[in-house]
């Protein structure tokens, strides 16, 4: 996946064109997935998302070169609301695996892990909302926060479902 620029007003993730998404799969469930990220350009962003009109995602970013994953989620998204961020953890490789845990009632969980056994949560519960047409969505996206020829990749090696 390359990172992508935001259209110009952007103001939050419900204004982007390229958003990888699917339906949940399940009331209740775990997606994990694994994710090498080479990026190239200051300020980009991969990130683990579920989408409605609220939304939330476990993201990492590329600051001073290095990189950084924590929670962003924006209330009130198709109203153009900001999003807004957690603290943030530094990363240590670029070969991470990023998870969320759905449980009942639509409340989900994120966490990250560098050697996919040991998880840190990230940020805190957040309620998944519905979308404009159908339920709330899982997926990816990767940004970057201008033009330049050479975008940064997001190789996602494989995402798991477990009930």
């Amino acid at each position: 996946m390359n990172s992508v620029q935001p259209p110009d007003g952007f103001k939050n993730l419900w204004d982007v064109p390229n958003l990888l998404l699917q339906k949940f799969p399940a009331e209740e469930f775990t997606a994990t997935a694994k994710v090498t990220l080479a990026p190239r350009f200051e300020g980009e962003k991969f990130g683990l998302l579920v989408m409605g009109l609220d939304y939330s995602y476990v993201g990492v970013s590329f600051k001073d070169g290095k990189l950084y994953v924590a929670q962003s989620n924006a209330r009130d998204a198709d109203k153009r609301l900001p999003e807004f961020d957690n603290v943030p953890f530094l990363l240590t490789s670029k070969t991470f695996y990023l998870r969320v845990k759905v449980s009942a009632g639509a409340m989900y969980a994120f966490s990250f892990s560098i050697d996919g056994k040991s998880f840190t949560n990230v940020g805190v519960p957040f309620k998944a909302r519905e979308g404009r047409w159908i339920g709330a969505k899982l997926g990816f996206f990767f940004m970057r926060p201008a033009k330049f020829n050479d975008a940064g990749t997001a190789d996602i090696d494989w995402i798991r479902f477990e009930k």
